[in-house]
């Protein structure tokens, strides 16, 4: 049982083909898709997830955040650290970025506690990180993108 759920989880994560490797063989984005495909034949129900696309080009950490909003709005609890903030545009829907909550931290402290579709968001951001961040419409889809000391996007 155990094989045909790992099985699953691999192909649900288009990583089918890798299920008879080992991790050592395994690049940094294969291995961080290869601990969510564990994570998911395991069924677990709450998902704690750090930096989940790093190490992945822009359309597979696109992808992956899609696949994390389907896990989110399939009932499964997700926590997700990360610095790239434009990658939560990928959760979903506007609808859905508007339940999106986004809590920011500073030296072991929460700063701020709001969601994704506030428009003061981009406030919190820049408090933050001590750059400006613009919003921008992607694909439908809203994403916060960090600019340039001058203003300008980056």
């Amino acid at each position: 049982d155990a094989r045909a759920a790992a099985a699953l989880a691999l192909a649900e994560l288009d990583m089918a083909d890798f299920g008879s490797r080992t991790l050592d063989t395994l690049s940094g984005g294969e291995t961080q898709k290869v601990a969510l495909a564990a994570l998911l034949a395991q069924d677990a129900t709450a998902f704690l997830l750090d930096e989940p696309g790093n190490h992945l080009d822009p359309r597979h950490q696109f992808e992956l955040y899609q696949w994390i909003g389907r896990q989110w709005e399939s009932g499964r609890t997700v926590v997700c650290t990360t610095h790239d903030i434009g990658l939560l545009g990928h959760i979903g829907t506007s609808e859905r970025l508007q339940r999106v909550r986004v809590v920011g931290m500073e030296r072991g402290g929460i700063v701020f506690d709001t969601t994704y579709g506030d428009p003061t968001l981009s406030q919190h951001l820049e408090r933050l990180f001590r750059v400006p961040f613009f919003s921008v419409e992607v694909g439908g889809h809203s994403q916060w993108i960090a600019g340039t000391a001058s203003g300008e996007q980056s």
